[in-house]
């Protein structure tokens, strides 16, 4: 991490670990996994990064698993500071991951939110049951009356804010405009902060947000779209799954390109939700878990969702409007939901003439030379 970025959310880091707060820490797994009842319930919500560095998990699984599930394995088996932890089923992975939890680590407290892969009336009325029994739980670990269904409203303010503030921060990532000939926000600096806002208490991180949105902010006065940091640069589309890994993004730092609309688990899927604060009349009730379940079935879907076509429509969509000229689909090694998708996206990137490269990424042990090679050739091809 940039020590500026270090610097200024400071207080958001702190917040996350043990010796840092007097919350118990409960770890998550998924953008489907509502943070607004975590918050609700007492703890701080933690999205799990695992342990990348380290190949102690291969003792457990094969070779050819998921390397996320295999770093979540390692930190929660050989360094926990969970005091609880709420998987979702995304994935075989990660059900299997619930059954070595539930086997070698008894006395965490573990729960497995059964996520519908469609968004109909069906669909929506099981994934409230089963957020009303997610709810239960940690209220149970946290000795709390489940019946104050209000903490839940208390909580999602902050997180709301969180969200606006994390498009806004977007917003200027992707549109910023030339400062002294400097970038105002870095790819690094980006996903950084994004990270960091996955695990720390979300009202001291929205202020350390919002006074770095500020800082940031261009002299409007003095630039104009002709000045835009990426005047001549190209536009490229990122897709994929769970990509947390500063090495990566370092990759694009000297490149001159302009990473727009990204489409992973830490970007849209993760901050591009209807506010459930105002989402009775969407849902069509004023049941809290009703508002919650819709928000997060209506969000940027990820490609275990049913049926592609959905996807493939907001994908076109984002490449006409943002004029993108290539896409970079990133996938976790072994993952059998990006891996099944990437035909479909590929055929169709065909159909609109849009270039694709497909990258295969070994969580955190990548080789990141070869990964700037091949996209330093794709991103020269498109300058062509």
């Amino acid at each position: 991490m940039m020590p500026k970025i270090y610097e200024f959310f400071k207080n958001s880091i702190k917040s996350s670990s043990p010796s840092g707060s007097n919350k118990k820490i409960a770890g998550y797994s998924c953008s489907y996994i509502p943070e607004e009842l975590i918050a609700a319930a007492g703890f701080i919500p933690y999205r799990i990064y695992g342990n990348k560095g380290s190949n102690l998990a291969d003792k457990y699984f094969p070779i050819n698993f998921c390397p996320y599930v295999k770093a979540v394995w390692e930190e929660i088996h050989h360094n926990s500071a969970f005091d609880s932890l709420v998987l979702a089923t995304s994935c075989d992975g990660m059900r299997r991951l619930k059954d070595y939890v539930s086997y070698y680590e008894k006395e965490l407290p573990v729960f497995m939110l059964d996520i519908p892969r469609k968004p109909d009336k069906s669909s929506l009325d099981f994934f409230a049951d089963n957020l009303k029994k997610l709810w239960a739980f940690l209220c149970k670990i946290n000795n709390i009356d489940p019946e104050e269904t209000e903490r839940i409203k208390i909580s999602t303010t902050a997180i709301d804010r969180k969200r606006m503030l994390l498009k806004k921060l977007t917003g200027q990532y992707e549109n910023q405009y030339e400062n002294e000939g400097r970038q105002l926000v870095t790819s690094s600096d980006y996903f950084n902060i994004i990270n960091i806002s996955l695990n720390s208490r979300a009202e001291i991180f929205n202020d350390e947000l919002e006074e770095y949105i500020k800082s940031i902010k261009p002299d409007i006065k003095n630039n104009s779209r002709e000045n835009n940091f990426y005047k001549n640069s190209l536009e490229i589309m990122i897709v994929g799954n769970y990509l947390n890994d500063d090495n990566f993004w370092s990759v694009f730092e000297n490149l001159n390109v302009r990473l727009v609309s990204s489409d992973l688990c830490i970007t849209y899927r993760y901050f591009d939700i209807e506010s459930v604060n105002q989402n009775e009349t969407m849902s069509g009730n004023n049941d809290i878990f009703d508002d919650i379940a819709y928000s997060y079935i209506s969000k940027p879907a990820c490609y275990r969702m049913a049926g592609i076509s959905l996807k493939l429509e907001q994908m076109r969509t984002k490449i006409s409007d943002n004029n993108i000229k290539g896409v970079i689909f990133a996938s976790l090694k072994f993952c059998d939901n990006t891996l099944y998708s990437f035909p479909a996206v590929k055929e169709e990137l065909n159909k609109m003439k849009i270039p694709s490269i497909f990258l295969d990424i070994e969580y955190g042990k990548s080789s990141y030379g070869q990964l700037k090679t091949r996209i330093e050739a794709f991103i020269e091809m498109l300058g062509l």
